[in-house]
């Protein structure tokens, strides 16, 4: 895999075995549970308000881009969303794609990764509800105000 840095690096990809495509994704599903438990739902519990970062829908779009995009429909799809809290407020950042490479240039993720996990972001957004802020149109400032403004009018 060639990132947009220019390096290389060598990942295992499940689609190279298609008959573990579903145990692969089975395995995520499974990796990913403690981290909702902990993470998300134990402080829920003890009353604490809990911020999450992409952490249901990242794995969903991980998972489109390794096992094809008809995951997305698949069971194990909605099972992962299912785990999104109820009264959650969805706040999609987005940008475009082009400031996206720009700004991920030094990670590990690839071009047609980001575009990839872009499109699977919008449409997510669209089916959770999620309030999309582009984020190409401001700094981090005001990206941050404009985060402050969805939460206090769902308060």
């Amino acid at each position: 895999m060639k990132v947009p840095a220019g390096v290389i690096y060598k990942v295992f990809d499940p689609r190279l075995l298609p008959r573990l495509r579903s145990l692969w994704g089975i395995i995520e599903f499974i990796s990913i549970l403690p981290w909702i438990i902990i993470r998300v739902y134990l402080p829920r519990i003890f009353g604490y308000t809990v911020v999450a970062e992409r952490y249901v829908a990242d794995t969903v779009a991980y998972l489109g881009y390794q096992l094809g995009h008809d995951f997305l429909q698949s069971y194990l799809a909605k099972i992962l969303l299912n785990f999104i809290p109820a009264d959650s407020v969805i706040i999609h950042l987005d940008a475009e794609t082009r400031a996206l490479i720009e700004r991920l240039r030094y990670d590990t993720a690839t071009k047609d990764f980001i575009v990839f996990q872009r499109k699977i972001y919008q449409i997510l957004a669209k089916t959770l509800g999620a309030i999309t802020i582009d984020t190409s149109k401001y700094n981090i400032k005001e990206t941050f105000q404009q985060i402050i403004k969805v939460l206090n009018a769902h308060n």
